[in-house]
């Protein structure tokens, strides 16, 4: 003998319905459609989706199915939007956290997504439709960053965009390998006044080219984000001070010295072991003289000295 499952009624985050009350003949009650559907951090390639328990769970829950596809047709080939195309299902196990960050979106496509839950069955979805990209009165794109180099960190320099319908409130920076990688936010809460930010490349893959981009964000969302940076390698660029070369110039450096020291120690224990020394001393006898004639109107010549060498004497 079978039992009816009759699922219960929840709202979509805009108030419209979406979990419609239906019937099923199963041999066990299934749980009701999860409470809620929540779309957060919404960029033009990526969103957060969140859902709540359901109501009644009518056992215990196992997991959840989430189901996404795009609610028009994606051209693949178009460089504009890449991202999914078709129909993608994810299984999250019932401990786990009730989010998922999924960023494998096409820029300005709507797409619908479907969350139901699983005990023995699954019941009935929740389901919302969201559109990426910037809404309206989001804050237009920031300047192309220029990115420098100091050492183990980067830093991004960028120009400040359009505020949009309400002033900015945030930037946040986003960043994908440089080989058609998905862009992610790797930064985010930039405070507002910030036209600048420094950030260690132990929060990359090290030795992975990665392109960069900035987001402004406002009380209406995301905006557009800036074009993309060149692109940089995340490989570290060690101190000079623990380069090979410079290790060696040390190394050098240390050998010249011993060796000036030894023979400065040898010279001085040399001249210790000498019993007397000679020490030629000089003595000048200056005795003024004239050198030639003096010349006709000329009131005389110049004198000069002449110096007188005496013999060395020898000091005890």
């Amino acid at each position: 003998m079978g039992m009816n499952c009759l699922v219960g009624y929840c709202t979509g985050t805009d108030g419209s319905p979406c979990c419609v009350t239906s019937r099923f003949h199963l041999g066990v009650i299934c749980p009701q459609c999860p409470s809620f559907i929540h779309f957060s951090e919404l960029t033009t390639t990526s969103v957060n989706v969140s859902w709540g328990e359901p109501k009644q769970a009518n056992g215990i829950i196992e997991s959840y199915r989430l189901v996404y596809e795009p609610c028009t047709p994606v051209d693949d080939s178009s460089p504009r939007t890449p991202g999914v195309s078709k129909i993608v299902t994810v299984d999250v196990k019932a401990n786990a956290p009730l989010w998922m960050k999924l960023k494998d979106l096409a820029d300005g496509v709507t797409y619908n997504f479907r969350i139901r839950a699983k005990t023995l069955t699954y019941g009935p979805e929740v389901e919302a439709n969201i559109t990426t990209g910037p809404g309206e009165g989001a804050p237009g794109p920031p300047g192309e960053p220029f990115i420098a180099r100091h050492g183990t960190a980067l830093t991004l320099h960028w120009t400040s965009g359009e505020q949009g319908r309400a002033p900015i409130t945030r930037y946040v920076i986003e960043a994908r390998p440089s080989d058609e990688g998905l862009w992610d936010i790797l930064i985010k809460d930039i405070p507002k006044e910030a036209s600048s930010y420094t950030f260690n490349l132990d929060l990359l893959r090290e030795g992975v080219t990665y392109d960069f981009r900035v987001i402004a964000v406002n009380d209406y969302g995301y905006g557009s984000p800036s074009a993309p940076s060149p692109s940089i390698s995340a490989q570290k660029v060690s101190p000079f001070y623990e380069e090979w070369w410079f290790l060696v110039v040390i190394a050098l450096v240390g050998l010249f010295s011993s060796c000036c020291w030894f023979l400065y120690s040898s010279y001085v224990a040399r001249v210790r072991n000498t019993p007397r020394r000679m020490i030629q001393k000089f003595s000048f006898n200056v005795k003024p003289s004239v050198e030639g004639r003096p010349d006709k109107g000329a009131r005389g010549c110049r004198p000069l000295a002449h110096a007188q060498l005496t013999e060395p004497s020898a000091i005890q």
